[in-house]
């Protein structure tokens, strides 16, 4: 008799890239990991550079809408053509959109601009561990270099120590999903969805709204 778990367990697609041997899934991770750096410093450059105004709610409305239909999109038409030019159609107005909602953000206290602290050092990371990749280990060391940047900034009189703390936990919190997520990309996608896997990065953020479901329907299935 097969015990059930009491959670589901993770999906995985045929061909993914968990299959491939080690050289093959670290290019993977790189690729991946570069295509979603470079999203982070666009909607960085959007927070900072564009001036239109578009109220915090109306911005939040709009990225969950475009969220939803990225979704609705890998649900109906995964690893297919038309998932790859949705994805680089609607890439683009989420990472404006999104970046208009961290402005939002910054504006009113969050410290969100530590993310792009934390995404430098996650890519740094990446770029010199050579071989010796592992996601622990990016988390640890991203965190801890953050930490210091952030420090290195009080030091300087940039920012306030009651911003610290703060900036850390938004740090703490971007780089735990990020790189939880990307582990988890790797028996979802196959090679040659790259720019897929950088979108799920902004797209499985609805994961922790649609897992409860997934959660109900296992414990009906097999009676737990």
């Amino acid at each position: 008799m097969n015990v059930q778990p009491y959670f589901p367990e993770q999906i995985v697609e045929p061909g993914n890239v968990a299959d491939e041997r080690y050289s093959t899934r670290l290019g993977f991770v790189r690729r991946v990991a570069f295509g979603h750096y470079l999203t982070i410093l666009a909607g960085t450059w959007v927070a900072g550079s564009l001036h239109a105004q578009l109220p915090a709610p109306t911005a939040a409305m709009v990225a969950g809408g475009l969220l939803l239909v990225l979704s609705m999109l890998r649900n109906f038409a995964g690893h297919s053509r038309l998932e790859l030019v949705g994805n680089a159609l609607l890439l683009a107005p989420l990472l404006i959109v999104l970046g208009l909602l961290a402005r939002a953000g910054i504006d009113r206290g969050i410290p969100l601009w530590s993310i792009p602290i934390a995404a430098t050092c996650a890519m740094g990371y990446v770029a010199v561990c050579g071989r010796d990749f592992a996601f622990l280990g990016q988390f640890a060391m991203s965190f801890l270099g953050t930490v210091a940047v952030l420090v290195a900034l009080l030091l300087n009189g940039i920012v306030p120590l009651s911003a610290v703390a703060s900036a850390s936990g938004v740090a703490a919190a971007y780089l735990a999903y990020t790189v939880y997520d990307l582990a988890a990309l790797l028996t979802r996608r196959r090679l040659g969805e790259e720019l897929s896997a950088v979108v799920d990065l902004f797209r499985d953020v609805l994961n922790f709204l649609t897992y409860s479901f997934r959660v109900i329907q296992h414990w009906r299935q097999f009676r737990i």
